[in-house]
């Protein structure tokens, strides 16, 4: 679901129900248009525009997008990729099983094992004996 929505004005119903806009007390003070779509996981998102003709080819793009099941957060870029490359592999599924998902990346120590050589264990400076 994506809308476009007036700041400036709204709409009221007149003691005869017929329906009349009027200002709101944002009239003539920062952005106009605002909008406004739903994303995949169900929370309302907005951005604001000056013009009209700016907020509807963004709901236009963002329903299509969720539709594709191509939608990108636009706060996803917010998150450094050192957060996200440390929770990655543990979010990440095994064969669509949500229970079963990727080991912790192997540990240092493991790391220094020359290819070829057989495993031998390697104490950890950062831990104790």
């Amino acid at each position: 679901m994506a809308f476009v929505k007036d700041l400036w004005t709204k709409t009221v119903r007149t003691p005869d129900g017929k329906p009349q806009k009027v200002k709101t007390a944002r009239h003539g003070k920062g952005k106009r248009w605002l909008a406004v779509w739903v994303d995949p996981d169900g929370n309302e998102r907005s951005t604001a525009y000056d013009r009209k003709a700016d907020a509807e080819p963004k709901i236009a793009t963002m329903g299509a997008d969720i539709a594709r099941g191509d939608y990108i957060d636009p706060n996803a870029g917010k998150v450094l990729f050192g957060d996200l490359a440390e929770r990655w592999p543990y979010r990440r599924p095994i064969d669509q099983d949500p229970v079963r998902v990727h080991p912790p990346p192997p540990r240092h120590a493991e790391l220094r094992q020359a290819p070829g050589e057989e495993h031998q264990a390697v104490a950890d400076p950062g831990v104790d004996q």
